[in-house]
């Protein structure tokens, strides 16, 4: 059994895998009358259940029938991540030009999900919201600790990057964090630093690896103290659950 950050592919190879599907369509959509009247010209690119909605013009035009047919990839890699079924309800992206827009809808400057609905665009993979979409079917739990959040963002980004490989990089410029301090670094957001989210990736993957996702989920879930979960889950403090996680993936590096 791998970790699971170490089969991660590369955005273009999810694209060439899932562009041998034929389910295909482009057409005007229907934009819901909650929806501010800008979006009524918007036009949309359709792979089974995944509809991608877009302006006229949109510098991604061509590509949007291949990028709703990325997306539903990667959305069932990371179902299966939470040992989820892959989702089968129509699931709208709104696709817009640039970064903060949608802002009178989402309330949010960055990538977000509402139900069945996601709200993308370029400068983030197409992991990051099929995450949030993923981890909203396993739970409706807010972590008290907000690393473990950040670090699913930053495991399932669909980057490609190997964070086990950077934690241990981090090690060798004298930037990493302990563990103890991860837990309650209040720094931590993938949106907009890369060091801690990276390290949070690592343990999350190391964990899930070693303990299993039902396990994880109560790690996650928990609203005690973090020493005493994973006291009761690993029969390990603190300090030695870093201890060997570390060790686990200095061993998955070399190989």
């Amino acid at each position: 059994m791998k970790l699971f950050v170490c089969n991660i592919l590369l955005i273009g190879v999810l694209l060439t895998i899932s562009a041998c599907s034929s389910d295909t369509e482009t057409q005007k959509t229907e934009i819901d009358s909650t929806k501010a009247s800008v979006y009524e010209s918007w036009e949309t690119a359709q792979y089974q259940n995944i509809k991608v909605v877009f302006p006229p013009g949109h510098l991604f035009t061509a590509q949007m029938t291949d990028n709703a047919k990325l997306y539903k990839t990667v959305l069932r890699r990371n179902a299966q991540f939470f040992r989820l079924p892959e989702p089968t309800d129509t699931i709208v992206m709104f696709y817009f030009t640039g970064f903060g827009q949608g802002q009178e809808i989402t309330q949010s400057e960055f990538p977000s999900i509402n139900g069945d609905t996601v709200y993308y665009w370029s400068g983030n993979t197409f992991g990051i919201p099929s995450a949030m979409y993923m981890l909203h079917k396993w739970t409706n739990v807010e972590p008290k600790y907000k690393f473990l959040y950040h670090g699913i963002m930053r495991l399932l980004d669909a980057s490609g990057r190997d964070y086990h490989s950077m934690t241990f990089t981090f090690i060798d410029s004298n930037k990493f964090m302990p563990l103890a301090e991860l837990i309650t670094n209040e720094r931590t957001d993938y949106n907009w630093e890369a060091y801690q989210s990276a390290e949070a990736a690592s343990f999350i993957d190391y964990f899930v690896f070693k303990y299993g996702i039902d396990n994880f989920k109560l790690l996650y879930e928990s609203q005690l103290p973090f020493d005493s979960t994973v006291q009761s889950i690993t029969k390990l403090n603190t300090k030695y659950l870093q201890k060997d996680w570390l060790k686990v993936i200095s061993q998955v590096i070399k190989k």
